[in-house]
């Protein structure tokens, strides 16, 4: 990532991240707007981090070998078989970490060493762990980590629809998407119609395996350009390489294999569409994703506006009647007050760097919030002032 563009990541960050986080702890103090203070908690985290290119295609394509070879080291496993069952961020760290996150948005801490073991078919120990998570994130200390957040799928064996790049929030948060495909089986029609559910545009399609490509069938480059020609409109560019020989290579310190595998080819295509296309792409989704969010917290506090008002409205007409009947009111009121929150009104948001839209949609937030508040202190002025009017009147009728 060019330095320009980890400024830019920091700077909307440094603009949005505060205001949101206040936004946030506003929403948690009651159950209504729960779910709208998990989303702000992960748009905020997203923005701490750098984009998301999300590495996917059918199994044994060689998702996992390409990450590992971007790292340099066999960071997520490989296997003869369809092993990876949850979807794994891969993210920088000073010293391997483990975190799990369930379909809530609860977060558990695990041993890094047992990432396999969680995230991988297989281990027998760990399938009741793996059933509740709906992703892991991985922290590893690599340089490329700093630029970038990878993400290993499972294989497009499953259906869209069960595939986990089409559940939780995932899709959303993705910036680049690179999609790998093995080189005899490029452009096959399953996974074609996946693409076109995906409704995004492929930012890289990666050729794998181009050792198994034969000469008598003309040069590779036309070769890959055919297959590329497949997919049409889909994907934006496209690079052939062959990961595993790459891997090889390196190991044994092997020049001509490794430049046969075009290893140098496919990191500086990879790396070009990153830098071109990441950082646009994770502020676009940072502001679609707030608008979706403001706009669903908008429609909770407008529900719960209407709730409490109705809810308080029938608790003052029963103050005004029995006093037993005032004494379950009393209780009510307590309940709500536990419920709602007397802060909320007095939750102050630093909106000065925030787009003018988004500013104006949090001030109406703030504003409704602020309302309810002042609407809830007046009736409550209103109850202490019947309550009196019963003392004296019960008074008169003791002494009467």
């Amino acid at each position: 990532m060019s330095d320009q563009s980890s400024r830019s990541n920091s700077s909307l960050a440094s603009v949005l991240s505060p205001s949101l986080q206040e936004l946030e702890r506003a929403c948690r103090l009651t159950p209504v707007l729960g779910s709208v203070a998990a989303r702000l908690a992960a748009l905020v985290e997203d923005l701490s981090h750098p984009p998301m290119v999300a590495v996917f295609g059918s199994f044994k394509a060689g998702k996992s070998t390409l990450i590992n070879g971007l790292l340099n080291q066999e960071v997520v496993k490989t296997s003869v078989v369809p092993a990876n069952a949850r979807v794994i961020l891969l993210q920088y760290s000073d010293e391997p970490t483990l975190v799990g996150f369930t379909s809530s948005g609860e977060k558990r801490t695990y041993n890094p060493e047992h990432l396999h073991s969680i995230a991988f078919e297989g281990n027998e120990s760990f399938a009741a762990v793996r059933r509740d998570l709906s992703h892991l994130v991985y922290g590893w200390p690599h340089e490329r980590l700093r630029q970038m957040v990878l993400i290993d799928t499972p294989g497009l064996n499953a259906t869209f629809e069960d595939h986990a790049l089409s559940t939780g929030d995932i899709l959303s948060r993705v910036d680049v998407f690179v999609l790998v495909t093995p080189f005899m089986g490029a452009g096959r029609a399953g996974e074609i119609e996946f693409l076109r559910k995906l409704g995004r545009t492929v930012d890289l399609l990666v050729i794998n395996r181009i050792d198994f490509a034969h000469e008598e069938e003309g040069p590779i480059d036309e070769q890959l350009s055919q297959m590329a020609r497949r997919y049409g409109d889909l994907v934006n560019d496209y690079v052939g390489v062959s990961a595993i020989s790459a891997i090889r290579a390196r190991e044994n310190s092997d020049s001509a294999l490794l430049t046969k595998s075009r290893w140098q080819q496919f990191t500086d295509t990879f790396d070009k569409v990153f830098r071109t296309r990441a950082q646009e792409r994770k502020s676009t989704n940072a502001l679609r994703q707030l608008k979706g969010t403001l706009n669903e917290a908008g429609n909770a506090v407008n529900q719960l506006v209407r709730a409490t008002r109705l809810d308080l409205q029938t608790a003052y007409s029963v103050i005004r009647t029995t006093h037993s009947d005032r004494l379950a009111a009393r209780s009510r009121l307590g309940a709500w007050k536990v419920r709602s929150s007397q802060s909320w009104a007095e939750t102050v948001l630093d909106l000065s760097g925030i787009p003018k839209a988004i500013q104006t949609k949090i001030q109406v937030l703030v504003q409704e919030l602020s309302g309810l508040r002042a609407e809830m202190r007046a009736n409550q002025a209103e109850t202490v002032k019947c309550r009196s009017e019963q003392v004296r009147f019960d008074n008169r009728v003791r002494t009467s």
